[in-house]
């Protein structure tokens, strides 16, 4: 179809604006427009509907005029859907005009992407952080599109390509790291399969199989030994001087000190080690001890419950340092009683005040984030030549090799243990900081 003379698309919708012939503005207060909302995003109903608007107030403006042959129309406030619209279609074929009809019911009656995340974010247990995530997700795609809010049944592949492209360009321009992107197309494909196989609003899911190129831009490596070194010449290790102050509270107390040193001696996740319980530490009578990491419906969370539930044996030098003393003279409860969690994320207060202990002033890097601590010991259990199950079965990952090795393999406590006393740190030589 032609372009349409005072088309325009404002805010995500069509409008059509008629220019009011001069002679007739006395009767319309002096106003030298008549602008109507199409209620539509979709151009090929907008230049229908607006065919048949622009008609009406043409002939609307000749009645005006007393030309023959031409009545009155009330059209003058009425907007393109509504039934007096409807009878004057006389500037559309019939199965247009059906066509047009049918598709505004179907828009009215189908959510939007918007409407399918606020029932998305109430259907299930989320985060907040989940759900602010997928949130950005969708303001970027309506974004790309200017601020149109389509119908989910609207959306299609073709849409999905474009906001592909449209985020690739942000890449390129430095805008937007590639691995974000990759998370800002897979909400908002998230939103689309649940509109689909939840909610069956939509019949399929138009942009299975989209996905955005994606690499780590800042690969996450061991330690080095002067990290490690530059660590553990804080006051913090080497005489227990806990974080204290306006932002150290973050620090949780004593997990500020024993939270690094367990990362660094199991291999655990920041996460699993803040929201340890008193009841998680085993003690033997040998003076050893295991920690269960585990999860529970109350306080406890893990990513990938299946793999990550394991036991890991204290290193020695844990032992040693009073980790276990310290579990002893710590009331039953929270591990770490001073340490708060953040809802949907445990080690997230600990984590920001672990980024403020590594980089003490603007340019200053002591050493790298938490979660490369977890590389950190993997690289030394790899080292050391402990297989790559056992260290799977440490550290929480997916057990690889057969499926014999998955399911049938059962590695004992002493096995386990003497893994785990393999991780050695090279001149790292702390004293006793925790009080006897």
């Amino acid at each position: 179809m032609a372009t349409l003379p005072g088309l325009h698309l404002r805010g995500g919708i069509y409008q059509l604006r008629v220019v009011i012939p001069l002679d007739l503005r006395h009767q319309f207060g002096g106003q030298a427009k008549i602008v109507q909302s199409l209620r539509t995003a979709d151009n090929r109903i907008a230049k229908l509907a607006g065919v048949t608007l622009r008609a009406s107030l043409l002939a609307d403006f000749a009645a005006r005029r007393g030309e023959s042959g031409t009545e009155p129309s009330p059209v003058a406030n009425c907007t393109a859907t509504s039934p007096r619209v409807a009878s004057n279609l006389n500037a559309v074929a019939h199965d247009e005009r059906r066509a047009v009809l049918a598709k505004d019911e179907q828009q009215s009656a189908t959510p939007s992407l918007r409407d399918v995340f606020g029932k998305w974010k109430t259907a299930d247990v989320r985060g907040p952080d989940a759900i602010s995530a997928c949130d950005r997700a969708l303001k970027l795609f309506e974004e790309s599109l200017a601020g149109a809010v389509l119908p989910a049944s609207d959306i299609t592949r073709a849409h999905g390509a474009d906001f592909k492209g449209w985020l690739v360009t942000k890449i390129n321009a430095g805008e937007m790291a590639s691995k974000t992107a990759h998370d800002r197309l897979t909400s908002v494909k998230g939103l689309l399969r649940y509109a689909c196989d939840e909610l069956e609003v939509i019949p399929k899911h138009p942009w299975r199989g989209l996905l955005v190129k994606h690499k780590t831009e800042n690969p996450r490596r061991p330690w080095t030994h002067e990290q490690i070194q530059a660590m553990a010449a804080l006051t913090l290790f080497t005489a227990y001087e806990l974080p204290r102050g306006k932002t150290g509270w973050r620090g949780g107390g004593a997990a500020a000190y024993w939270v690094p040193l367990l990362g660094l001696y199991t291999g655990a996740t920041v996460s699993e080690l803040c929201q340890l319980r008193t009841n998680d530490v085993e003690l033997a009578a040998d003076g050893s001890g295991l920690i269960h990491i585990t999860e529970d419906d109350d306080s406890q969370q893990l990513k990938n419950f299946e793999h990550r539930r394991r036991v890991v044996p204290v290193h020695s030098e844990l032992v040693r340092l009073g980790l276990l003393d310290y579990a002893k003279a710590t009331p039953p409860g929270q591990l770490w009683p001073d340490l708060k969690f953040r809802k949907g994320k445990p080690g997230a207060y600990f984590s920001d005040w672990f980024g403020m202990l590594r980089k003490p002033a603007p340019g200053v890097e002591l050493f790298p984030d938490f979660h490369s601590i977890r590389h950190t010991a993997r690289s030394k259990l790899t080292a050391a030549g402990v297989p790559a199950q056992i260290q799977d079965l440490l550290t929480g990952h997916t057990v690889q090799g057969s499926a014999g090795s998955r399911v049938y393999t059962h590695v004992e406590t002493p096995q386990l243990r003497e893994a785990i006393e393999t991780i050695a740190y090279q001149g790292l030589n702390l004293l006793r900081a925790y009080p006897i």
